[in-house]
């Protein structure tokens, strides 16, 4: 897999932004679905140009209730129709770390996600991330460069990314190399990426203008 399977894994998740389509199985829980999407791509934490095919990737939120989905060929999936409010997202592949995030998932819209497996036999060990830009001021469909630097503590074996949340449904965000990614300003609004890698996170402001 390269860098262009994922940047076309990339594509395919702003056509799932503009279409609203997608499909999942859900068990457990009592909220009704609402009309929302958490899509993106998973992919491996030390190389970020090779997807992760195969994981399994779940949505818990406040009721129990639970949607799955397997990520493709590409790394790629989507979960459609989740319980709005606060949720956990669990994604785990052979031979990697079990990766957890929190996100708020809307009413209406989509959660757009770069995902970074870190292989079982790498130690994180980051004390704080620094991101660059601090802030996104945008219009539909400006391509902003996005980096987090992270601060890394004595136990931290080698380099890896971190995963990216665009929540808002105000674009897309792929994996664009190390410690970098792409944000795609798709919607007007606000919205926040949030930016996870070991215990530690850092939140970068959007602002997407026609």
């Amino acid at each position: 897999m390269t860098r262009r399977t994922l940047l076309g894994s990339f594509a395919a998740v702003l056509s799932v932004l503009a279409s609203g389509c997608g499909s999942n199985s859900i068990t457990g829980g009592s909220l009704p679905p609402g009309p929302n999407r958490l899509a993106g791509t998973a992919a491996k934490a030390t190389a970020p140009d090779q997807p992760v095919a195969g994981a399994q990737v779940v949505v818990t939120d406040a009721s129990g209730a639970e949607r799955r989905a397997t990520t493709d060929a590409s790394g790629q999936f989507t979960i459609a129709e989740a319980a709005a409010g606060p949720a956990q997202v669990q994604v785990t592949a052979a031979g990697m770390h079990t990766l957890s995030l929190g996100v708020e998932l809307p009413q209406a819209g989509m959660v757009t996600v770069a995902l970074a497996m870190v292989p079982s036999d790498v130690t994180v060990d980051v004390q704080s991330l620094v991101p660059n830009p601090p802030s996104i001021q945008a219009r539909i469909g400006d391509r902003v460069h996005v980096s987090a630097t992270p601060m890394v503590g004595p136990m931290h074996t080698t380099s890896v990314t971190p995963s990216w949340v665009v929540e808002g449904g105000v674009g897309g965000i792929t994996h664009s190399g190390m410690g970098m990614a792409v944000f795609q300003a798709a919607r007007t609004g606000a919205g926040r990426i949030v930016i996870s890698l070991g215990s530690q996170q850092a939140v970068v402001p959007i602002e997407v203008s026609p």
